[in-house]
């Protein structure tokens, strides 16, 4: 069945299966990656241009600096429980000493994804975990990316840091079925990976969720014959299903899988 999406006067129809739930293909990621471009409520360029204005390189940063892009980069995703202290709070963690900043910048050049679970650990004292771990692992998305691509984000990009968002983590068991990448408990909700770990345990780290997504992208590639990135895969979930309440989806998806 065809979708019909829209971003103010812009529309684009995607496929979806009998179910309702999109199908993750180029063409559907290119459609919504269109929108996405057209819709002023998004606007990661503006973290991008200060990078650059900044000097275009990590290693340039000052902690002022630094703690500006972690804040234009939660401004352009509209993160919600996230303060102006808290990018304060990062900045500080990473600056703490030389070689504290050093390990952070080539931990991150690297695709380390301890990077991300020490930068939620580091503000841990604050409230709504979620919320910085979605942040988090934004701004090493997008860090890693412009530094060692050296351009803005490229949806193509073989990102290493797959963005954790709530919608994306409440539909992504319907694919992990789908594709047969994890295999659904009998009474409950949750999946489970081959080697006994729950989803509901992967959302709280970091490094198993991105084991996940990999193994669904690569599922997707041997199965369907569709190249996706990490990026495109957050994309094409988070804008398909972001009007939808959270309890109806996860309810709606429940119902799918069992």
């Amino acid at each position: 069945m065809l979708v019909t999406l829209s971003a103010g006067v812009h529309s684009k129809s995607v496929s979806a299966d009998s179910n309702g739930m999109i199908e993750l293909t180029k063409a559907n990621s290119n459609a919504i990656e269109y929108l996405i471009s057209v819709n002023f409520n998004y606007t990661p360029d503006k973290a991008y241009w200060k990078f650059i204005q900044y000097g275009g390189r990590l290693f340039g940063l000052s902690h002022d600096q630094l703690s500006n892009i972690f804040w234009e980069i939660k401004i352009a995703n509209s993160i919600q429980y996230v303060t102006r202290s808290y990018a304060n709070i990062l900045a500080d963690n990473i600056f703490e000493t030389k070689a504290v900043f050093s390990k952070f910048i080539s931990d991150l050049k690297a695709g380390s994804h301890q990077v991300v679970t020490d930068m939620v650990n580091g503000l841990s004292k604050q409230d709504k975990a979620t919320h910085q771990l979605s942040w988090c692992s934004k701004i090493c998305k997008y860090l890693e990316c412009w530094d060692n691509w050296g351009g803005k984000t490229n949806p193509d990009y073989p990102n290493k840091y797959a963005v954790y968002d709530s919608f994306v983590r409440t539909v992504l068991p319907y694919y992990f079925k789908k594709y047969g990448v994890l295999k659904p408990a009998k009474y409950s909700y949750r999946l489970w990976t081959p080697n006994g770990m729950s989803v509901a345990r992967m959302w709280s780290h970091y490094d198993e969720y991105n084991q996940a997504i990999d193994l669904l992208l690569k599922a997707l590639k041997l199965i369907d014959n569709q190249t996706l990135s990490k990026y495109r895969l957050d994309h094409i979930l988070w804008y398909y299903f972001k009007k939808r309440k959270q309890q109806e989806l996860s309810s709606f998806v429940s119902s799918l899988i069992h």
